[in-house]
This record gives structure tokens, sequence and C-alpha cells, in this order.
């Protein structure tokens, strides 16, 4: 009985104290969040109307769009809304948006009509590449109104009628992480790639080009992935690139920029532009669906014009494994080559076929490759199970 007792007046007191003591974000935090909100642009937000643009729904893309056509319409937000239908806590937002070869489109986010990010959308050559916008934590109330701002802009580069071509500040829809998922990669993935089709293993075989990653980013480092093609646009500024996309497949690659350290006798500045851990440097993922687990090969397809531009890192479900750390290329300098070759204390131009990932059940999967060395160019990557598989 007096044990009891005790455990009673222990209860009662530690709700006290935590009623006394805990914070707002500590309350918020204790709910359940667990559902991401993969919203889409066109049939989840609401469009204003009365404002001085007003968007049209561009089904043939999937995006909120602005009529640059009507010169009224130019230079001016159009503005869609949604009421937040979520738990209250903290949420990861990923803005999903379409580049325009004929100008730069402004995007604003807001909460309850505070703004809280604008963005740009990066300059290319090509209209209709699809970029994804990584924002910052956000706290989100239920039935908040969170609310997607976009205008047609000029960048006076293509001319059209009288004067030059508009953009139309296209966004296809925005994506809610909660907070707590980003600890845990494979369910961050999960959630955020969940409605992605994921590309398909085929008799123990998986040929995927790097630039069609599924999920991108700089993963807090001052590297990020860049696709470089005919049609691309790095935005770095006093940087002279060389360009392999004419010999890359699909003529198009990634790389990881900037560049710093090209030799050796480059300062070496550990997560800055070389990142010895795996998962810690810029990262790429792909949702692969698999049929016939296994131990798999991994190879991939680079190009190497140094001495420190020739290391990759491979994961597996938002883990990293040994077997997939410190891919490495010597051989094949100043061409697209392969490896599966694994960098050991011993060997440093690395051990052939020793790069491998252990896929132990059949459905989806994410593979992740992460930076080891900026200025690493990204062709391709293949899985395959046999052993004595070669790509050509």
């Amino acid at each position: 009985m007096k044990n009891r007792v005790l455990f009673l007046v222990l209860c009662v007191l530690l709700n006290i104290g935590i009623a006394l003591g805990q914070s707002k974000e500590d309350s918020v935090n204790s709910e359940a969040v667990s559902k991401a909100w993969n919203l889409r642009a066109v049939s989840d937000f609401e469009l204003a109307q009365g404002g001085k643009a007003t968007y049209y729904k561009d089904k043939r893309n999937g995006a909120l769009a602005v009529n640059a056509a009507d010169k009224s319409q130019r230079d001016v937000f159009a503005s869609a809304e949604i009421t937040f239908e979520g738990k209250s806590g903290f949420y990861k937002p990923f803005l999903r948006t379409m580049t325009e070869n004929d100008g730069e489109s402004v995007y604003k986010i807001s909460v309850n009509g505070n703004e809280i990010r604008t963005i740009t959308n990066p300059k290319t050559k090509a209209p209709f590449e699809r970029v994804t916008h990584d924002l910052d934590v956000i706290m989100l109330n239920t039935n908040d109104i969170v609310e997607i701002q976009s205008k047609a802009v000029t960048n006076g580069e293509i001319p059209e009628n009288d004067g030059t071509a508009w953009s139309r500040g296209r966004w296809t829809g925005l994506d809610l992480i909660p907070k707590e998922l980003l600890s845990n990669k494979k369910e961050f993935l999960q959630a955020l790639l969940k409605d992605v089709v994921p590309f398909e293993e085929n008799e123990g075989l998986l040929e995927v080009e790097a630039e069609d990653f599924h999920h991108k980013s700089n993963n807090g480092s001052p590297r990020d992935w860049y696709v470089r093609s005919k049609t691309s646009i790095v935005p770095i500024k006093d940087v002279i690139l060389e360009d392999h996309a004419d010999s890359a497949s699909g003529e198009a690659y990634l790389e990881a920029l900037p560049d710093t350290r090209v030799t050796h006798d480059d300062t070496l500045v550990k997560n800055e532009n070389f990142f010895g851990v795996p998962g810690t440097g810029g990262t790429v993922s792909y949702k692969v669906k698999i049929q016939n687990p296994g131990t798999y090969y991994v190879w991939v397809r680079a190009y190497s014009t140094g001495s420190e531009d020739n290391g990759l890192h491979v994961g597996l479900d938002g883990e990293w494994p040994e077997s997939g750390a410190r891919m490495q290329w010597c051989k094949g300098k100043n061409s697209w080559t392969w490896s599966s070759a694994q960098r050991t204390k011993e060997k440093h131009c690395g051990i052939p076929q020793k790069i491998t990932l252990n896929i132990k059940e059949k459905g989806i999967h994410y593979i992740t490759f992460s930076m080891r060395e900026d200025g690493f160019e990204f062709d391709k990557f293949i899985l395959s199970k046999a052993a004595d598989f070669r790509p050509e």
C-alpha cells in the first residue's frame, strides 16, 4: 500500500513539473505527428480571386501558372492557399516548381499572412525542368492558412512579339514533412517520395541515369549536386567548368560543386570539400523496386580529371554500410569510366568489385549516393546481382 501511495505521489509531482517547466516546443513535439502531407497545386489549393494576378491550371504540366500573355498579370503575384488539416507541430516544407528559360520566377510562402520565405527559380536554357526547393523547418498549427504566391517575370533574353517572353511562375506542389521523420532518413524518403514511381529492378539488374534522381539535398553542407547538360546553367559565379555532357549517357550528368580541391596540393577542408564519413556530404536519392533481393554489386560511371575528384559513397534505406563506403577511381582519367572498387588503407586505388549493398527484402527501397570529394562527376549507376557482371 505504501509503495502504491508513493507511486501516485511521484506521478502527481512529475505531472506538475512537466506542466510548469515544459516549453511550447516540448509540448508540440510530445504529440504524435506521423503523417506527411504531399499537396498538389492543381487539386489541393484554392485559387485566390480578385488579386492583380490570378492562377490558371496548367493541367498538361500539373501546375498552377500565371497568364503572362495578359500584360496586366505580369510582374505581380498570384496566390493560392490551403487550410492545414494536420496536427500541430514542426514541419519541413519542400516547394516543387518548374523552371522556365524566359525568366526566373519568384515565389513566396506565407503562413497566416506572414511571409516565411522568398525563393527565386534557378536560371536555365531548357524550359519546364522540375526543381524542389528545400526550406527551413517551420511551425504549423491545425487550421493555419498556408499560402503560395508566384509571379511572371522576364529575363529579357527571348524576343517575343513586340517585347520579350515571360515565365509563368509555375509550381506543382508543396510537401510538408514532420520534423521527427527527418531524423530517420528512410521514413523521411518514404514520406517525401510517397507518390513517386520507382525504378524497377529486372532479373537482378537495375540501371539509372544519375540526373534522374528523386530527391537531392546539400545535407547542410556548402556543396551541392548540379545537373550538367547542354542546356543547364550552374549558378556559381566566376567559375569556368569543363563540360562533358556530349559524351555522357543521355547527354547529362551530375557534378559536386563548387570544386575547390582539384589536386593534392589544394587545402583539404573536412565537411567542406572532403566528406570522409558517408552520408555527411550532399546526397542524391532514388526510389527503387526490388523483385529479387540479395547482394547487389554497385557500379558507377564517373569522369575524373584530377587526383581529388574520384571518390563517392553509397547507402541503402538511410543506412551507410561499410560495403558502400569509399568508392574509388584511379584508372580512366579524362573519360567516362565504370568502377565498383573500394578504397582501403592498404590499396588507395581500391579493391575491384567490393562496393555492394545487401538488399534483404523485395519491395521498395531507397538508394542514396553521398559526396566524398567535390568536383566528382556522376553519370549513371547499375545494380547487378551477378559477380561477373561488367558494364560495357
